[in-house]
Order: C-alpha cells, then structure tokens, then sequence
C-alpha cells in the first residue's frame, strides 16, 4: 500500500515511525512494514484515525484527522472527512495520548504499560487556541466525549446538521432533540438506520428531520454542524473518529475535534448540503403530471404515513402503486380525484420490514415515484 510505503521510506530517511493498530482487524499492508508496529484493544475498538507529524517542530507539526481509515474502499469510494491542523500545543497533546496507547515515549513499545480503552486516563490538554480559532480535543472513552458533544449541541441557537454512520446513544438524541424543542432547525443523514439502539424512530417521533443515507457506497462520517450559516452566533464543526454510540464513548480509543470556525464549518456545510441533495432530490423533486405534486409524510415512516397529492389541474383516475426494493408491486389503489384539492393516501407500514420502498403515482399513463424508508 502507498502509505506503508511512505511510512516505510521515512523510517529509511532518519524519521521515527510508530504505528498503532486494531489488534482484532487484518492490516495485510503492514506485513511489509520496516517500522515498529503494535496492535491494542482486544476488548473493544482502537477506532482512531490520526497522524501527528514533527510535534517537537513548531513549524513543521501537523495533526491530521477525521473518518477516513486507510483502504482503498475508505479512501476511494466510501464518504469520508478529513482536517489536518497545524499547532505545536495540539500535535503534543495527541502525541501523549498515542504513547498512553504506546506505553513509552520511545521508538520501542511497551506492552506490558500500555493503557487502552477503560484503562486511559484523561491526561491530555483540551482547550487551545490556533491561529486565533478555540479548538476542543478529546479522547476517548476517558474523557466522557458524548457529553462533551452533547453540550457542544446545546450552544446551537439557529441550526444543526448532522452526517454519521450510526446513531445509537441517548445522550446525544436527548441533545438532538432538546435543541429542537427550543426551535434549532435540524437535518440529519445516518447510513445505519437500524442498528440495535437506533435513535432514529425516536427523533422521527420529535419530528427532526432524519434521512436515510443510502447513496450506494458507505456513509462513513462522524459530523456534526452547529450555527454553520450563522455568523454571528458560533459557527463549530464536531468531527473525529468517534461514532455517535455508547462504546465509542466508553470502550473505543477515540478522538474527537470540536472547530469553531466559520469558515470551516462552511466547508462542511458545502460537503453536507451536497449529500443531503443527493439523497433528498429523488424525494422532493417535483414532476408536472397535469399539476399534480405529491410528497410522502412522514418520511422516514415507523407504522403509518401518508401520500399526499396536491393540485392537479384535471378530475379524473389516479393509481397509486407500491413496490418493494426488487421492483416487486405490492399494491395498488385507485382514486377519482377531484382537481385542486389536497387528498392523502395512507401509507400502512405496519407489516413492512425496514428498508427502502417506491410509491408511483400513475396519470393517462404518465408516471412519478417517490422513495419511502420504513425504519422499525
């Protein structure tokens, strides 16, 4: 792989490589590495994906982090963030955490002082200040990151997105759905949406706005973005490696940026508003069937739901077909709809396991769909 590669020829130019790895996961990569190599947490996940470079250089020092683990899938086609941040204070404090996990602060590791998951302890600064912007660091699971997250959510005054694999810990939907009550506007994508724990019908039930991140590869990110497009409130992006989950709160080795920046939080914004399109347009966009609009609420749907059609500049038949994720049709409906008039067609998923079903709505043989997830 490039990247041992690289490590490799830095090792070979005088720069002391150390590499922590998942002890439960295969790295075949790194059978070709000439630097020192040591796998932690046996228990749980060493879920990390940093890089901290020349700490002791103030000009040289980097700290590059985020989502992406290093896979050509990860890398390649799955979606994924990074930030890399230049500052001797930060590079020094994830350097203590790496040889917390190390067990030394030398080239050689020490298994026997290694400290991993509930072992750590909260031994690293968290608050610095970097060319002028604060930037929280914290690591888990000594740290009690998701109440660090959710109390970053409880500053949101205008907005909030988020993008995340998974959503399981109630910390988290609690803080989702206290900023809602005191009208934060909220929009939110997760890949997982049925992992055991999910958060998901309980936010639908507060009416937050959630989708389903089917985009065909994997949604890979752990973001979160508060006030992004209100400057003079705080505009912060939460990012790391750190799922939205009990373990990774409390067994993960973790890390987890929170930026407050606005010109950063744009970026991620740019990045969100891109996939919330992708995943959105098939749903929302509006097809001129003589007039007739149509829009499915709630959507997701837990049990019951609706197809709403609106409009219409015609009186006459329309079929309302349902069809499973094969392209199996598994009813249809006939109405005699009455033009300019609003007419909702329930939509009963009570039978419907979880996954992605398609309403088409048929007009004289013209046709528009639209995509229904059914989260139980």
């Amino acid at each position: 792989m490039p990247i041992v590669l690289a490590l490799n020829n830095a090792k070979n130019r005088g720069v002391r490589v150390r590499y922590i790895y998942d002890i439960d996961e295969t790295n075949s990569s790194l059978t070709s590495a000439t630097f020192p190599i040591l796998g932690v947490n046996a228990v749980a996940l060493m879920h990390n994906k940093f890089f901290v470079f020349d700490a002791e250089n103030a000009q040289t020092c980097l700290v590059w982090t985020g989502s992406t683990n290093l896979t050509d899938g990860q890398i390649f086609n799955d979606y994924n963030n990074v930030i890399t941040l230049q500052d001797q204070s930060l590079a020094r404090a994830y350097v203590i955490e790496f040889e917390e996990m190390w067990g030394s602060n030398t080239a050689a590791f020490n298994d026997v002082n290694s400290r991993v998951s509930s072992d750590k302890k909260d031994n690293t600064p968290h608050y610095f200040v970097i060319g002028g912007t604060p930037v929280e660091c914290f690591f888990s699971p000594s740290d009690g990151t998701n109440n660090k997250i959710a109390a970053a959510i409880g500053t949101a005054n205008t907005t909030l997105e988020f993008a995340l694999l998974t959503f399981t810990s109630a910390i988290l939907g609690t803080a989702v759905r206290d900023a809602q009550t005191r009208g934060v506007v909220e929009r939110g994508l997760v890949d997982n949406i049925n992992d055991t724990g999910s958060q998901i019908p309980f936010l639908i039930s507060n009416n937050i706005d959630v989708r389903d991140a089917a985009l065909g590869s994997i949604f890979h990110h752990k973001y979160c973005l508060i006030d992004a497009t209100n400057p003079s409130s705080d505009p912060t992006v939460v990012t790391g490696s750190h799922n939205w989950s009990n373990s990774a709160d409390s067994r993960n080795d973790e890390n987890t940026l929170i930026v407050h920046s606005a010109s950063i939080a744009n970026q991620y914004l740019q990045e969100f508003t891109a996939r919330w399109t992708d995943v959105t347009a098939t749903l929302n966009a509006i097809e001129n069937l003589n007039g007739l609009t149509a829009t499915v609420l709630p959507n997701p749907i837990q049990n019951n739901g609706a197809l709403r059609l609106n409009g219409g500049n015609f009186d006459g038949k329309v079929l309302v077909h349902t069809f499973d994720n094969t392209g199996k049709r598994l009813a249809t409906e006939t109405l005699n709809y009455t033009r300019n008039t609003s007419t909702d067609v329930r939509i009963d998923a009570t039978q419907l396991a979880s996954g992605s079903y398609f309403m088409v709505v048929e007009v004289d043989g013209r046709f528009m769909g639209r995509k229904v997830t059914v989260i139980k």
